[in-house]
């Protein structure tokens, strides 16, 4: 799947919500499941990138890995 990685970037959301000096990943709502993103909302803060990274690369032994260890 498609997407795009930017280091070290900045962001403002429609919602009001913003940060600078990110790593930042772009992509569509789509390509991630719905009980992907329910996992994403549980990870530790430094895996959720790793592990959506990880499903849009198809490095599925790792996703597998994660989602054994984290899934409620």
């Amino acid at each position: 799947m498609s997407y795009e990685f930017k280091s070290q970037m900045a962001f403002i959301a429609a919602d009001g919500s913003y940060s600078a000096q990110e790593n930042v990943m772009v992509f569509d709502t789509d390509a991630l499941t719905e009980k992907q993103w329910q996992l994403i909302d549980v990870l530790p803060e430094g895996m959720k990138l790793e592990y959506a990274m990880a499903i849009l690369d198809g490095d599925d032994d790792y996703v597998v890995e994660i989602e054994q260890d984290y899934a409620e």
